[in-house]
């Protein structure tokens, strides 16, 4: 049995206030507080995530995380769009996304320059997820 309109979504609604919370957090972090153990599972599942988006990782060949291949799958066209709106050119940034949200509460592994890429990235992201769910047909079909 497939997922209904309403499922996905729910899903594009969850990742999307998965997105703006990590982008939360790192904002705080570059303000210099400390991140919860909460906020700190957010950048596990995006790493783990993003990790799964690249097709050229070893955890998306070995299928590591096969939970996460149909949300990576959803997700990989709004983040090459992210990096588009962004101009973010560089060939291998995914490559450098992901061991950044594994490490994140590392203070000294975060430079500024990926810092305000990776929260243009999770807010172009967040957008993204949010318009999904609002031109959802279910949406419109309650009115």
């Amino acid at each position: 049995m497939g997922m209904t309109d309403l499922q996905i979504q729910t899903k594009y609604f969850i990742l999307g206030c998965k997105f703006n919370d990590a982008e939360e957090s790192l904002i705080k972090l570059r303000n210099g507080f400390s991140l919860s153990p909460q906020e700190l599972t957010y950048f596990e599942f995006l790493g783990n995530l993003f990790e799964q988006m690249d097709m050229e990782s070893e955890a998306f060949k070995s299928r590591e995380h096969p939970e996460l291949s149909v949300e990576a799958t959803r997700m990989r066209p709004f983040f090459y769009n992210a990096l588009s709106e962004l101009k973010i050119t560089e060939p291998r940034f995914i490559k450098e996304v992901y061991p950044i949200f594994k490490s994140v509460n590392k203070k000294s592994d975060l430079k500024t320059g990926d810092v305000s890429k990776i929260e243009g990235i999770l807010h172009s992201m967040t957008s993204q997820c949010m318009s999904k769910t609002a031109t959802s047909s279910y949406a419109y079909s309650s009115l």
